[in-house]
């Protein structure tokens, strides 16, 4: 294994135009192709496994609604349909919308939209299979983690 890292060096010195003889610096470790496979598969797992606690839906809205035309008057026209097609997380936003928003228009428009959210959360509740502690926090009112 050695071997083959400093035939790798010197052929990478021809390049650099060095002394091909030079040894391996002593900081420099030969690690093998299951190590590099084993730290990938270990680091892709470690980071699913983050994303599964993050809401990300609830991010964007929030992101959205913070960010938009209407709330700084800087960022892009905010799209409230978009906002309802990203489903019941966008609740937090869409409360924060309606609570902040300047026109009575985009007041209006939000509130029926969390209406319409709000309806399919309770028929969610409704049913003992669709409770989640997410939803259920949700109605409660509770401010998204």
């Amino acid at each position: 294994m050695v071997k083959k890292a400093v035939a790798v060096h010197r052929v990478l010195a021809v390049f650099a135009h060095t002394d091909t003889r030079a040894p391996l610096p002593a900081r420099v470790r030969v690690r093998s192709n299951e190590w590099l496979a084993t730290r990938c598969a270990a680091t892709a797992a470690a980071v699913l496994y983050l994303c599964a606690f993050v809401n990300f839906d609830s991010l964007i809205a929030l992101h959205n609604v913070s960010h938009c035309r209407e709330a700084d008057g800087k960022g892009a026209e905010l799209d409230i349909a978009y906002l309802q097609a990203l489903g019941i997380d966008a609740l937090p936003a869409l409360h924060r919308l309606a609570a902040t928003a300047d026109g009575e228009r985009l007041k209006s428009f939000a509130a029926l939209r969390t209406d319409e959210l709000q309806g399919e959360l309770s028929r969610l509740l409704g049913d003992w299979r669709g409770w989640t502690y997410h939803r259920q926090r949700l109605r409660d009112g509770a401010p998204s983690p």
